[in-house]
């Protein structure tokens, strides 16, 4: 049967799943007494001493004492502490795979679970169930007793309140994972998993593959009622190839085809795939983004119907068309996508549909006065409107009026919208990333004839051709950057290709671009391509109006009581306000602006303050009459700003000059290195300085796209590569570095790094240490990058006591972006009524000195803003549940993370109330922190202290020179 596209996560479990199995193999072949007391114990949750003790005595007597301490100190662990161990997830799924398959005349099954079950009678009640389940999947008659062990937590999540239910949904997310299969996939497990996740709001890499089992018949009694009160809606478009979902907004009148889903975090759906004769070709449950507004899922060739089904057991059904085309070559229709643009003598360039009411081509097919005019953003284009040729479905030409919209102010894309509708006009499916290189593309022919197409294949842009072809043009985004492609034509024949669509089979991967322009140039086939996910974020931003679009602060400060001031920078606010319209921006202003909630960050929730009004960034405008903190009022707005640059030090901040050129302003130290040279807005083009409000509203993510762990993983060698320049001998050298950091091991990063790489006291060498450092975390796999990014504010609990582990950790989750703040309290008191007190007061002196303000403001800074810095406390003693609750009233913004070796990581969690991460894999902090410090001591040489008098050799006096 095939299948709909794998996630990544499920080949990565498979590889993780064989490593662990060669690490078992490996143990057992050294320690071959000790592997049957390894299997016997793996049936419990958490192994004892005393368990192994008795497994030994009763079910293994001839066997020597000494095979306890071999297992207890394997390393086939999770996480050890002095009460007990618990196994790595995928060795114990070994082992009791290993215990299930041994027969005998009793099974070692069943006299292992007859010593756990009356050592562990006293333990939990979760603790026990979970033994009882495993126990009973193990064993082969799992089905009704799972239903069974599993109806009291179901029950407790469907009605013991939300208390009851967020603590069952902590134990489950633990819990079910390390279940038997055959536990596992029992839709009362994977009801209660599935409805734990959405509970906690993880992301779609934690959700369980259901496979062939789909989603539970019906969910609605488990999640919280404010998930099921307003679906979100969906509009389905059937496609050759795929389906496109697109997300509706409330109000929206109903689509063609419609389906609603729970809007939870990650909104769920379950699919099968049947072919013409109703056989069943694929089947898969889609986690589908819930920010995402348009999403594509390719489907197998030769599809024929889909059954839907979302979380409350509702159905649809979707039958394709008889006789619509399901093979993959692009038939002659598809050049009916394209349409010229005509000039006053005839064709000058190329369009293409995006739907029956817009067209997309490049600037240069525009004529150069409608260009101008769409640059400066002025009313002359109301009344220009520009002709087009298109085709009818029987290929009769049409001729079509379009008004230019808008120019794209990060690629040469222009949007031209028809004043009538053509119902004829063909519309492809688009690409949602880059086509690879040599993949084979074609597109319908220029100008000269439209018949026929040519062919070729993505290339390698040339050197000459990654700047713009002419200057009028800013040069594009990281999101919009061109790919080349390689056409058998000669240069000659490209001329008015421009604008055209290029076809990976019907899919439309991008928007031809004009060849070089370089009269010096020889002559070649290679043309830029504009790609399609530049083309979706082009056509999203025109579309959006000014009142949705991302709101930035005008940070004015002119406190003038004549009212001078506000008269002479009256033009200058203008300016910013006509550029903020053009890039499609909402400008706030005013005292109350500066506290707006700031845009939500990667872990950081976004505000739920009344109205949910944020801002994206600020822009500052400094003249010869700015007065940043003349008055009360402009101090509290400028330590405002200072302070959510603290929390966020990647916070958008555009500082503009009018009539001044240096900012000679004394300011905060988290504003003080935004550069003291202003632009002189007085010359700043108009769409250069749109394109500079949108920048910095909506920066481009530095990370490629794909998981975190990946993406920031390439990201952090990308800056290695340049940032290790001056200190390696060689590239082979950065090579074998990054080979050992791919592999965690620091301590041989370190062995290497002080070896042969050059430290001088002239250069810094610190930032090269802390991405090597970030690059061999010692993370056992992606989920826990993915657990801390998502852990939000409240508290989080990982197995690792370095404070700088767990600093870096956080600072990987922001590859790419400046991480916040970590403020470190160690073993504090949690006893008493004012145990949350000392660190408050912790919190706020440390803002007061970074601002240079007093603690009194300070406090009001923390009150008023959203502020969330990370609080790490190294600690063995962690806060009870009202101790906890204690703190987060006192600092609802603040993100905890506890660290230190605790017994039963998931069992503290549960008791305080908070989050456990993935565990560490055992003890790999401390080889970790040595090599840590080894690189420091490296990129820091300590001076040689100055020798006492006493210990100096005496120096020969030189006799001077006589004079003659």
């Amino acid at each position: 049967m095939a299948a709909l596209p794998t996630p990544p996560a499920e080949s990565a479990a498979a590889a993780a799943l064989a490593r662990a199995e060669r690490r078992l193999q490996a143990w057992a072949t050294s320690r071959p007494a000790a592997a049957p007391l390894a299997r016997l114990a793996a049936l419990a949750v958490r192994v004892d001493a005393a368990l192994l003790r008795r497994l030994r005595l009763q079910l293994l007597p001839h066997a020597e004492p000494g095979i306890e301490a071999d297992l207890w100190w394997s390393g086939l662990h999770e996480s050890q502490g002095r009460n007990g161990f618990v196994f790595d997830a995928r060795v114990q799924q070994l082992l009791r795979s290993q215990l299930a398959a041994a027969g005998g005349p009793v099974r070692p099954l069943d006299q292992a679970w007859q010593v756990t079950t009356s050592l562990h009678a006293g333990w939990p009640e979760a603790l026990r169930t979970e033994e009882a389940l495993t126990y009973h999947a193990l064993r082969g008659d799992g089905a009704a007793q799972v239903e069974t062990l599993l109806a009291p937590a179901l029950k407790a999540m469907a009605g013991g309140g939300d208390a009851r239910a967020l603590e069952v949904a902590r134990w489950a997310q633990r819990a079910v994972p390390r279940l038997p299969d055959a536990a596992r996939s029992h839709p009362s497990a994977l009801a209660l998993w599935l409805a734990s996740l959405l509970r906690l709001g993880l992301p779609a890499s934690q959700l369980p593959d259901t496979g062939a089992a789909g989603l539970p018949a019906a969910l609605q009694w488990l999640l919280p009622s404010a998930q099921l009160q307003q679906p979100q809606r969906l509009a389905l478009d059937p496609l050759d190839d795929a389906v496109r979902f697109q997300q509706l907004a409330d109000g929206a009148p109903p689509a063609a085809l419609e389906i609603s889903l729970p809007r939870t975090g990650v909104l769920l759906l379950a699919m099968q795939v049947l072919g013409t004769t109703g056989q069943l070709i694929a089947e898969r449950t889609l986690p589908l983004d819930a920010a995402a507004a348009e999403q594509l899922v390719p489907l197998p060739a030769g599809w024929h119907t889909l059954h839907l089904r979302n979380l409350t057991g509702a159905g649809w059904q979707l039958q394709r068309e008889a006789g619509t085309p399901a093979d993959s070559d692009a038939p002659l229709p598809w050049q009916r996508m394209v349409v010229q643009v005509l000039g006053p003598t005839g064709p000058v360039g190329m369009g293409t549909f995006m739907s029956p009411t817009d067209v997309v081509t490049v600037v240069d097919a525009l004529e150069p006065a409608l260009q101008l005019d769409l640059r400066a953003d002025t009313n002359k284009t109301d009344g220009r409107l520009v002709s087009l040729m298109a085709q009818d479905a029987g290929g009769n030409p049409r001729r079509l009026k379009a008004r230019a919209v808008v120019l794209d102010l990060r690629s040469p894309l222009v949007l031209l919208e028809l004043t009538l509708p053509f119902d004829d006009a063909i519309v492809a499916s688009r690409m949602t990333s880059d086509p690879p290189l040599s993949d084979a593309v074609w597109m319908p022919p220029g100008l000269r004839s439209l018949q026929g197409r040519w062919e070729g294949a993505v290339a390698q842009l040339d050197a000459r051709l990654t700047t713009s072809p002419t200057n009028e043009r800013m040069p594009p985004d990281r999101s919009a950057r061109h790919v080349g492609l390689a056409l058998r034509q000669p240069l000659g024949d490209l001329p008015g290709i421009g604008g055209g669509p290029v076809f990976v089979g019907n899919v439309l991967a991008g928007i031809a671009d004009l060849a070089s322009t370089d009269a010096g140039a020889p002559q070649s086939s290679t043309l830029w391509m504009v790609p399609t996910v530049a083309v979706d974020r082009f056509l999203a931003w025109a579309r959006r109006p000014e009142s949705e679009g991302p709101r930035l602060l005008l940070h004015h400060a002119v406190d003038d009581p004549y009212g001078k001031g506000a008269e002479m920078d009256e033009q200058a606010v203008q300016r910013i306000e006509h550029a903020a319209r053009r890039a499609r921006l909402h400008l706030v202003s005013g005292p109350e602006a500066a506290f707006l909630p700031s845009a939500p960050t990667a872990g950081k929730a976004p505000s739920d303050r009344p109205g949910g009004d944020w801002v994206a960034g600020v822009v500052r405008l400094v003249s010869p009459v700015t007065h940043e903190d003349a008055t009360p009022d402009g101090r509290m707005r400028l330590l405002a700003l200072a302070a959510r640059r603290w929390e966020q030090p990647d916070f958008g901040l555009l500082t503009l000059g009018f009539r001044q050129t240096q900012d000679r302003s004394t300011l905060p130290a988290p504003l003080a290195g935004a550069g003291k040279v202003l632009q002189d807005i007085e010359k700043s083009e108009p769409e250069r300085l749109a394109r500079q409000l949108l920048d910095l509203a909506e920066p481009p993510d530095p990370l490629p796209p794909g998981p975190l762990l990946a993406a920031s993983q390439a990201w952090l060698e990308a800056e290695l590569a340049s940032l290790a320049r001056p200190f390696q001998r060689t590239r082979r050298d950065l090579d074998r570095v990054l080979a050992a950091a791919r592999s965690q091991d620091l301590r041989e990063v370190a062995d290497f790094v002080v070896g042969r790489w050059n430290s001088s006291s002239r250069l810094d060498a610190v930032p090269v240490v802390e991405l090597l450092a970030q690059l061999a975390l010692p993370l056992p796999d992606a989920a826990l990058l993915d657990a801390l990014r998502a852990a939000g504010r409240g508290a989080v609990l990982l197995n690792a006591m370095p404070v700088q582990l767990a600093r870096l950790l956080i600072a990987r989750t922001h590859a790419g972006h400046a991480p916040p703040p970590c403020l470190v309290v160690r073993d504090p008191d949690w006893s008493g009524p004012r145990s949350g007190g000392a660190l408050q007061s912790q919190l706020v002196d440390t803002l007061a000195g970074v601002l240079g303000c007093h603690a009194g403001e300070a406090q009001l800074l923390l009150d008023r803003l959203d502020l969330g810095p990370w609080v790490l406390v190294p600690t063995r003693l962690l806060p009870d549940a009202d101790a906890l609750q204690a703190l987060e009233r006192r600092l609802p913004t603040v993100r905890f993370l506890f660290l230190g070796p605790h017994d039963d990581l998931a069992a503290a969690a549960t008791a305080m109330g908070a989050i456990a991460l993935p565990p560490l894999p055992e003890r790999a902090d401390m080889p970790w922190m040595q090599g840590y410090k080894r690189l420091m001591e490296w990129a820091r040489p300590r001076k040689r202290a100055p020798q006492p008098a006493s210990s100096r050799r005496p120096q020969r006096a030189i006799p001077k020179t006589a004079k003659k």
